[in-house]
């Protein structure tokens, strides 16, 4: 949720009055200090306005002093229990120290006072995305985008929730909407292509992240989701340069070095997929993919065992990588323990039915297990997830079967 969204709540009870220098040092929003200062020292002469301690505490929200905001709004609210912008600060502020039951209850309580006020369902569905209920979350953002069909933040947060959810089509729905609100955001435009890939549609994606850098050529995640959707396109080199382009903007981006080190080794240079993954791993240990990748150009230059060892790595950090599992039945194959590999590639496939490179493995297994069979039918799976997949329709033809 928007820091600003919290901080637009004004006090009705405070500025129709016209008070000395404390009060109007107190309600200016130019220096948080200064409105600290002066709220202080009007609450020495006034200690029964609630609004002064409210004011107060959104400058502490400004401030990033969660404890004192909090304070402040429990006192706002001791003296006027019906002051509803007193409990939308204090949710604000219970949000970001990661309290969000008191949040939610604090967001409730403002919604029952006034049921039109936009604040209160934004900060509400922040908590409850965050405590994983996004079905409320979308249900709060949807009435805030009721009250007001034109506040993108709120197109924005919903897009996300829907995207967690894995509702591909209403998020790209409401990530459309943020970009005709927000036609000059280049955030609107990023968040357009994650999902774009997400769906399959890489053009769409590299479009808008292209768009994203013409409005900020520094923005590090657009470089970020544009080069996974090269990657996905199988388009190695302008994946590369993104994720490049990435790491001179942020030395310490694990995600970036792991997919120049994987496209790397889609073009065969193994030894600087190699050098990646390490510099991805150095950045974060805990990084399953980054072991993966490692762990596939091992496998690809004959180094079986350590080959074995990152993908087991990466499967004890990971247990849904199906990749990892891929990796590793490949290693196993080559070194011609085939009942292992066909288990690593079923259960990759178990975990991704969509990973061509799965069938492959274990069609390569199966072949040499001499189930020829069940050889062509993974090599046909593989062909028809992949059809540019050139080895696949040579080794089809090698064992007398056609595509």
């Amino acid at each position: 949720m928007p820091k600003r969204l919290m901080l637009t709540i004004g006090l009705s009870c405070w500025s129709t009055l016209v008070w000395a220098d404390a009060a109007s040092d107190c309600s200016q929003d130019k220096n948080i200090d200064l409105r600290i200062e002066g709220c202080t020292r009007f609450i020495k002469q006034n200690p029964n306005i609630a609004g002064a301690y409210e004011n107060r505490g959104l400058a502490y929200l400004d401030r990033g002093d969660w404890d004192r905001a909090i304070a402040d709004a429990t006192n706002a609210i001791k003296i006027n229990p019906r002051y509803g912008a007193a409990y939308q600060g204090r949710a604000f502020a219970y949000a970001k120290i990661g309290d969000y039951d008191h949040s939610i209850a604090d967001s409730t309580r403002a919604i029952e006072l006034d049921p039109k006020l936009v604040p209160p369902y934004q900060a509400r569905a922040f908590a409850y995305a965050k405590i994983g209920d996004d079905d409320r979350a979308i249900a709060d953002l949807t009435k805030a985008i009721a009250l007001d069909p034109k506040l993108a933040a709120a197109y924005d947060s919903r897009s996300l929730t829907y995207l967690n959810k894995g509702d591909l089509d209403r998020s790209f729905a409401d990530a459309n909407k943020l970009v005709e609100l927000n036609p000059r955001k280049a955030t609107a435009y990023h968040l357009r292509s994650v999902i774009a890939a997400q769906r399959g549609d890489y053009d769409q994606s590299i479009a808008d992240a292209s768009k994203a850098l013409e409005l900020d050529p520094k923005l590090t995640t657009a470089y970020e989701s544009r080069s996974l959707a090269y990657f996905d396109k199988g388009d190695w080199d302008p994946c590369i340069a993104d994720a490049s382009k990435a790491i001179e903007l942020d030395p310490k981006l694990a995600t970036a070095y792991n997919r120049r080190g994987a496209a790397q080794s889609e073009k065969g240079d193994y030894g600087q997929s190699i050098s990646d993954a390490n510099k991805a791993i150095e950045i974060d240990p805990k990084f399953a993919a980054a072991y993966n990748t490692r762990s596939w150009a091992y496998v690809r230059i004959g180094n079986y065992d350590r080959g074995i060892a990152d993908a087991t790595k990466a499967i004890d950090l990971n247990p849904k990588l199906a990749a990892a599992y891929n990796s590793r039945g490949l290693a196993f194959a080559k070194m011609g323990d085939y009942d292992r590999a066909i288990a690593d590639a079923a259960k990759a496939i178990d975990l991704n039915p969509k990973l061509a490179a799965a069938y492959g493995t274990r069609g390569f297994a199966f072949a040499k297990k001499g189930d020829v069979k069940s050889a062509i039918a993974d090599y046909r799976r593989q062909l028809a997830l992949a059809p540019n997949n050139h080895s696949s329709k040579e080794v089809l033809q090698h064992l007398g079967a056609s595509p």
